[in-house]
């Protein structure tokens, strides 16, 4: 039983889509688990996806906190003369942020969970974000790649038929799954995507002509 837990940026990111009543359950679900571990036993689709989004966290804070309760580094029982009480005393908020920030790349992947997935389908969605990034010349965010679980989620529940979805839009360079019928809206997003990054180009081109001209 922990008498407090941090509450981080991504737990809000996770769950920030939820409607009300859905944020507010997924809010006492959080806080029973971090502060009573207890784990909740039934969750639909929606909830469970942001509960598992922010309990690697959890676990890791839980983790440290019960290697700290079983030594460490000896604290002085005194203050030197040269410190100060405050300076004594470790900022343990102060740490627990610092790491986060550090591991905040490394804990992106791990935290992009994908209830109700089969491994298979986990595996190929791994292979399609890290395809996106590439494409893009950039990391997906959190909220990024929980809105394109939500989008598999809801175009079919088989893992067949998932799968299929994903290695189609990989083959594609689409920036999410589609359905049969929606192909057309894919191509329209990938040819505004293209229209962008021309002109991305084409700025960078002027801009570096510009210098050189002086």
């Amino acid at each position: 039983m922990n008498e407090s837990f941090v509450f981080y940026r991504s737990f809000h990111e996770a769950a920030e889509r939820l409607n009300d009543e859905q944020y507010g359950k997924i809010m006492r679900l959080l806080a029973e688990y971090a502060l009573n571990g207890t784990e909740p036993e039934e969750m639909d689709a929606v909830t469970k996806l942001a509960f598992t989004l922010m309990k690697p966290q959890i676990d890791a804070n839980s983790r440290r906190r019960e290697n700290g309760s079983k030594g460490g580094k000896p604290k002085n029982s005194e203050p030197n003369s040269n410190q100060s009480v405050t300076e004594s005393e470790p900022n343990v908020n102060a740490n627990v942020n610092v790491n986060a920030n550090v591991n905040n790349n490394a804990r992106a992947r791990e935290e992009d969970s994908k209830a109700n997935l089969t491994v298979k389908v986990q595996k190929s969605l791994d292979e399609y974000f890290d395809t996106l990034e590439k494409l893009n010349q950039r990391p997906l965010t959190m909220a990024r790649r929980q809105n394109i679980v939500k989008k598999l989620l809801s175009i079919s529940q088989d893992e067949q038929k998932q799968i299929e979805l994903i290695d189609t839009a990989i083959k594609n360079g689409w920036q999410n799954v589609y359905s049969e019928n929606s192909k057309a809206e894919a191509k329209k997003e990938r040819f505004g995507i293209q229209r962008s990054n021309d002109l991305d180009k084409l700025i960078a081109a002027q801009t570096a002509a510009s210098i050189e001209g002086g």
